[in-house]
């Protein structure tokens, strides 16, 4: 076996034994004295051999260029200058617990190389160029724990990362610990274990859409600059954490991790015009003991792979326009955890906002977001399920399209409604929904159809005259001490629901202009039926009065025999009205 040893602080180099091994050295240094424009090449036709290096070596340009050779560090050594590079071509390099610095390393070709870097780290000094490359990664591979520090601390230039697409079992971390200049990460689809930043001043650039497979720190003191390169974090177990220290990304970011959680250490602020993508995995937005914010321009998850966010009290906020702000129309093998909210706070006027989430096909209530849109003088186009929908600060126009609520509705006053034909439904199945018109006139069809659900309006009810007002189940209150109006009141299915004030006792009032309404299964208390409409709630229609109303007829449907009517007196005290 051959062993090379770096003596002395003077940098001589020892060839102990030449047998199937080559060196060059000499030059300026003379013959055995290397000096900083000779090369050291390490190559082996046969066996292996460690290389033993002292901490005072001398800097060299390096090539490790064999597959027998086991470049084994004893030492902490400097194999080559700030500006030279340790070029990896093959074999196995293995640092131990030691640290390799130089000024550049490279490995970037296909043949078989390993990296064993047990607990050690590999130090980069150089600048101003492509201090790493490892941008083809066919047949690399490291093992132990794998660091790169990037440990320049000045301005000059800009540094280039360029690791290659190696996979999540050979990423390597990567700490850029100190500077001011440019760092570049570049090579599409690279794979980087953790990326930390801490203690960098200078600025970032994302040049290629990277992988990450652990976790990303940004400085509070760096520049992220903007890119439409996508930020993918990839990792297929465990929980990756993101710490952005106010710093905005201004990138695409993409979490395709399947059986992993991608968790927020503090608020993750985007572009206005860059989309988050939960591809994947689980969004956690309640690391570090805190309930963090996910502000991004959109916001995409329209598959029907398995994934979840666990918001606790945190919240999304979509501060894009004019395209498909929030998409999850399918929304198949989505869950979450918490209080699921979802704010919208682009404040201009410019475009349509579309909003989607899942469809009534399969809809699970409790899977469902709450929505705010908060503001803007725009368009909404907000169709599918909600939980709770607040317009309260929006004055622009919301169109008329097909949704169902589960939770509470409240609209502006400042905001304008479109007619149409598509209906609003109220599906909750518990609790209360309150629904807040704010003087707005609704000139669309309502549904009411949760089992075991209350929708109650928190004022005045005004429906366009050709709109139906259908109750299928559960209860519906209108405001009591005011006239709310319907367009066309009906109701429908063979289960006993219920019309009521929002007050016992008081009365609200109930106004229809023309037409016949023939209710059945139909509980009512509290009503005022009223206006040009003839409202029959027959009791042989399963209808019930339960008290304190008036203008309804709870006779029994007439029976027609020629030109006679026969009535029956149901009660006493509420006589049959004509």
């Amino acid at each position: 076996m051959a062993t090379y040893f770096w003596v002395g602080g003077a940098g001589t180099w020892d060839n102990v034994s030449t047998t199937n091994w080559a060196s060059s050295t000499g030059g300026a240094g003379g013959a055995g004295v290397p000096n900083n424009a000779d090369t050291a090449n390490f190559d082996a036709n046969s066996g292996t051999g460690t290389v033993s290096v002292a901490a005072t070596a001398v800097s060299l340009n390096t090539t490790l260029n064999s597959a027998n050779i086991n470049l084994s560090l004893t030492g902490s050594p400097t194999l080559c200058t700030t500006a030279g590079t340790f070029t990896f071509t093959l074999g196995t390099l293995t640092l131990n617990t030691f640290t390799l610095t130089c000024g550049r390393f490279s490995s970037t070709n296909a043949n078989v190389r390993t990296i064993a870097f047990g607990t050690g780290n590999i130090t980069l000094t150089g600048n101003g160029a492509t201090i790493w490359t490892t941008a083809t990664a066919t047949n690399f591979s490291v093992s132990g724990t794998p660091v790169i520090n990037a440990t320049y601390s000045g301005a000059t230039s800009t540094r280039t990362i360029s690791m290659g697409n190696a996979g999540e079992a050979n990423a390597i971390s990567v700490n850029v610990t100190a500077g001011t200049d440019i760092v570049s990460l570049a090579t599409t689809s690279g794979s980087y274990k953790n990326i930390n930043f801490t203690g960098f001043s200078g600025s970032l650039t994302l040049n290629n859409s990277i992988s990450i497979f652990g976790n990303l720190i940004l400085s509070s003191g760096m520049t992220v600059n903007a890119a439409t390169a996508t930020l993918t974090f990839s990792a297929t177990s465990g929980t990756q954490q993101i710490t952005t220290n106010g710093k905005t990304i201004d990138n695409p970011i993409n979490q395709n991790s399947p059986s992993a959680t991608l968790q927020l250490q503090d608020n993750l602020t985007m572009g206005s015009t860059r989309t988050f993508t939960l591809t994947a995995g689980t969004l956690d937005l309640t690391g570090n003991s805190g309930n963090w914010t996910l502000s991004t321009g959109l916001f995409s998850s329209n598959n029907s792979n398995t994934r979840s966010i666990a918001f606790g009290t945190g919240n999304i906020t979509v501060t894009g326009n004019a395209a498909t702000v929030f998409s999850m129309g399918t929304a198949t093998g989505f869950t979450y955890t918490g209080t699921p909210v979802v704010n919208f706070t682009y404040s201009g006027s410019t475009g349509t906002r579309t909003i989607q989430f899942g469809s009534t096909a399969g809809a699970v209530e409790s899977n469902v977001p709450s929505i705010n849109i908060s503001a803007g003088t725009d368009t909404i186009a907000m169709g599918s399920l909600w939980k709770n929908v607040n317009f309260t600060g929006f004055s622009g126009t919301l169109n008329n399209n097909t949704r169902t609520i589960y939770g509470n509705f409240t609209l502006s006053s400042g905001l304008t409604l479109i007619a149409g034909t598509f209906a609003t439904n109220f599906v909750g199945t518990s609790g209360t929904q309150q629904i807040t018109l704010n003087g707005q006139t609704l000139d669309f069809p309502l549904t009411f159809n949760g089992i075991g659900g209350t929708f109650a309006f928190q004022d005045a009810l005004t429906q366009g005259s050709t709109r139906a007002f259908t109750i299928t189940e559960g209860t519906v209150q209108l405001k009591n001490g005011v006239t709310s109006t319907a367009g066309a009141f009906a109701t429908s299915g063979t289960s006993q629901k219920f019309l009521q004030s929002t007050l016992a006792g008081s009365q609200a009032t109930l106004s229809q202009a023309s037409g016949t309404v023939d209710a059945s299964y139909l509980t009512i208390r509290d009503i005022n039926a009223t206006g040009g409409a003839t409202w029959n709630a027959y009791v042989n229609q399963s209808n019930i009065d339960a008290g304190n109303n008036d203008g309804w007829d709870f006779g029994i449907s007439p029976v027609i025999g020629g030109a006679e009517y026969t009535y029956q007196l149901r009660s006493f005290t509420q006589p049959r009205r004509f």
